[in-house]
């Protein structure tokens, strides 16, 4: 049994993880409220889909899966959620994920508005994604709305969704380094002098960034305006203003071109040899029943379809490439797959951050037991174009999983050849021989499947 650490900053509630089962302990101000909210119509409509699955149980129940004596009795009421497969952070997400987070986000403030109920926060941290869709899972976001109060998360909405959002759809900029060094949203005064001049001319971008940044200027520097109470807001003006979000966040488009969301089309490969590899992962996957698995380096996840075919149920897919990893999300939205796509750089992983580094947890924590490890056209681009030492490199690799299937790129492909262009070659450890040691030191399996039409060589390989 373990209390999630990012759960302490309610105080209405906390979350505990006990044999794979995920509990939620209520305070006694908060449990008669949330006891109403679960058994009303609104949640009924949308649990399970839309907001995670809740249902009351008894304290016996969660004391018997492992959470202790003092901790069930400090609270009153005990619920069980739907335990996720995995969870994932705002500042790893596509632009399509993060889009899709905001919409869902506001459509639930809405529908909520219209069966009694507001939004209370509006973090990105809120949403997490099953079969590549979103759901809401902190259950107790919900309030119940009082008439003329206001929305408490717009300025949290707009930090955490709409100025990353705007960031990568007007001024060309990923996100997701800024959100990384920012969880708790970007800095509307810094963004508004990012966007270029025509965001001013936008009614959203200009009410909601420049001229919300420009009024939190003046709040800082007078004391008085943050001695007043809110002014009473109708209900259908707040609903108007999420439907107007809404529409403007579901149109923004990420416009910015990366080379690597193309390289499918215009590999140096033909449709023989991709065909080939294909049929090498397919086989892979199906002769030892991988069920869970990584892609390292997923591009826009043209192999982890091609796993999923093969009876792969649940795909990690990471990449550095934010246009990649949206072609790759979008893929598996309209798939309906059982993917997540991420945005994460190999060799500057996502640290543990937040309050004593335990927010949030970095990815190999959050992995859990993975049934295999997919790296293709990988190796080269760590070693040759990172620099990184190859036995260090296969060594991280193999840790992630107990089975995998590695591709090694000799110096001769035309890709290895790309990054030894006007460099000195020092990596006189890089080749087949050398790479094949490693392999076979670490592993008491391993079986090399060479790439028909390239010098490639696929190396599946059991630790």
């Amino acid at each position: 049994m373990s209390r999630e650490p990012g759960s302490f900053r309610d105080p209405a509630g906390a979350v505990f993880s006990a044999g794979g089962r995920i509990f939620r302990g209520i305070s006694s101000p908060a449990a008669t409220h949330f006891r109403n909210f679960i058994g009303s119509s609104f949640f009924r409509k949308h649990a399970g889909t839309r907001i995670v699955q809740t249902r009351e149980i008894h304290p016996e129940e969660a004391q018997a899966a492992g959470i202790s004596a003092n901790d069930v009795h400090a609270f009153a009421m005990w619920v069980e959620h739907e335990s996720l497969p995995f969870i994932s952070y705002p500042h790893e997400w596509s632009f399509t994920s993060l889009q899709q987070a905001a919409c869902l986000t506001l459509q639930l403030l809405i529908d909520g508005l219209q069966n009694g109920y507001i939004l209370k926060d509006a973090s990105a941290d809120n949403v997490q994604f099953v079969n590549s869709r979103p759901i809401f899972i902190d259950v107790l976001s919900f309030d119940v709305y009082q008439d003329g109060a206001p929305f408490l998360g717009y300025r949290q909405f707009c930090e955490q969704f709409l100025a990353p959002l705007c960031l990568t759809a007007f001024a060309n900029i990923d996100f997701n380094a800024w959100l990384r060094g920012r969880p708790g949203g970007l800095d509307l005064t810094e963004v508004t002098t990012t966007l270029p001049v025509r965001t001013w001319l936008q009614p959203t971008t200009l009410l909601h960034i420049h001229l919300h940044a420009f009024a939190m200027r003046r709040l800082k520097s007078t004391s008085i305006h943050s001695q007043r109470k809110p002014r009473p807001v109708r209900r259908e003006n707040l609903i108007a203003l999420a439907r107007s979000m809404k529409r403007f966040m579901a149109r923004l488009q990420r416009r910015k071109t990366s080379y690597w969301q193309d390289y499918t089309t215009c590999n140096p490969y033909d449709k023989t040899t991709q065909a080939h590899k294909i049929r090498i992962v397919q086989e892979f996957i199906g002769e030892h029943n991988i069920l869970k698995l990584l892609d390292l380096g997923c591009n826009t996840g043209t192999y982890s379809g091609a796993a999923m075919q093969a009876g792969a149920k649940q795909i990690i897919g990471i990449d550095l490439d934010c246009g990649a990893i949206d072609c790759a999300t979008r893929e598996a939205r309209r798939q309906t797959w059982p993917a997540q796509f991420l945005h994460y750089d190999i060799t500057n992983p996502s640290p543990s951050q937040g309050w004593k580094h335990a927010e949030q947890r970095t990815l190999e924590e959050r992995l859990g037991n993975m049934d295999a490890v997919l790296c293709l056209a990988l190796i080269h681009h760590i070693v040759i174009g990172k620099n990184i030492p190859l036995n260090e490199f296969i060594s991280w690799v193999c840790k992630l999983a107990t089975r995998g299937l590695i591709e090694f790129v000799p110096k001769v492909d035309p890709m290895a050849q790309e990054l030894l262009r006007n460099r000195e070659d020092i990596f006189q450890q890089y080749s087949q021989n050398h790479f094949e040691q490693i392999l076979n030191a670490l592993c008491k399996y391993v079986n090399p499947h060479p790439v028909q039409g390239t010098h490639r060589i696929l190396y599946e390989y059991e630790t």
